[in-house]
């Protein structure tokens, strides 16, 4: 467990876990009206409000396809913001907001990987991953932020293997 963001009252910690269901199911029911996925890699991010009392604050997933990963899935769960102090909601705006601190953490997490291609279609998502370095690709809703050095040739065969994917 990663924590992000730690005061008196609360701390806002990201966790990979194997099977997210349990922690995060029905925030992803509630945003997407369908199942979690039930492949790696999960990302959950709680907000502990005190000793053992956890809450999910949001979620985000990742699919390694060979060399690079789709990521797709973020929810944020604004009813647990309601737990937090005013303090803390301004230290989480401060940041950038749950989705940016979400986004942030994650893409730290991954590694051995080309690029990380997302498909967007919300503003607000579209924003925080420009903010995040992705890249328009030639493809609606489609951006990939490259993780390495990649000749253009390259570039445009991984940009194809993920609109394959399209949408994730």
């Amino acid at each position: 467990m990663t924590t992000l963001f730690s005061s008196q009252t609360a701390q806002l910690s990201t966790l990979e876990v194997s099977n997210a269901d349990a922690l995060a199911g029905d925030l992803f029911h509630r945003s997407f009206h369908t199942d979690i996925p039930d492949f790696p890699k999960h990302f959950v991010f709680l907000a502990t409000i005190a000793p053992g009392i956890s809450l999910t604050l949001g979620y985000l997933h990742y699919t390694r396809k060979q060399s690079i990963y789709l990521c797709g899935g973020m929810c944020v769960n604004t009813r647990v913001l309601r737990y937090l102090s005013k303090t803390q909601r301004q230290d989480i705006k401060q940041q950038g907001g749950v989705a940016m601190i979400m986004a942030t953490s994650s893409l730290q997490q991954l590694t051995g990987h080309e690029a990380v291609f997302a498909h967007v279609g919300h503003t607000g998502s579209y924003r925080i991953c420009m903010a995040k370095n992705f890249i328009d690709t030639q493809y609606d809703h489609l951006i990939v932020n490259w993780q390495e050095p990649v000749i253009d040739e390259r570039k445009q065969e991984l940009i194809e293997q993920a609109n394959q994917y399209v949408p994730f």
